[in-house]
């Protein structure tokens, strides 16, 4: 048993006192280590939680990214279209089936008929891969399959 100071009248009291004997205020706590550990958790915890990113501009940032990819892969394909349309001898034959690209465009797949000079109508399939920064012809059965993005609505 010790004897500690009280905080009201400044006068010496039990340490097993639950209040003073002199004032009647009540007697100070000792605090457990269960406290000192809740509240270095509690503060902890914050700190970490402060120190945290927030993932909103990078998910603001993603979806721009995003947005300006397939802005991108539109324009690509309209360009593609009229670059077609205007090789035709009847530009509007024209009639696309399918057109792929994959999310950087660095791989094309057209898939198109058209009138020819007879009358009759003649299908085809054109591929361009660039690797390298090459473009090159590439192979329908090859390219053209696996993670593409049908771009045939922006073709229409």
């Amino acid at each position: 048993m010790a004897l500690i100071t009280c905080r009201e009248c400044g006068k010496e009291l039990s340490s097993k006192a639950t209040s003073c004997p002199h004032c009647g205020a009540p007697a100070p706590r000792e605090k457990s280590v269960v406290t000192y550990l809740f509240w270095g958790a509690l503060v902890l915890g914050s700190l970490y939680w402060l120190a945290q990113p927030s993932e909103k501009p990078a998910i603001e940032a993603k979806k721009t990214t995003e947005d300006e990819a397939k802005t991108k892969r539109y324009e690509i394909a309209r360009d593609i279209v009229e670059t077609t349309r205007d090789m035709l001898r009847d530009p509007d034959s024209l009639k696309v089936h399918q057109m792929l690209m994959n999310s950087d465009a660095s791989i094309i797949c057209l898939d198109y008929s058209a009138s020819n000079g007879f009358g009759g109508r003649n299908r085809e399939r054109v591929v361009m891969v660039e690797r390298d920064g090459v473009s090159r012809p590439g192979e329908w059965a090859k390219d053209c399959r696996g993670d593409l993005v049908d771009m045939t609505w922006a073709a229409q």
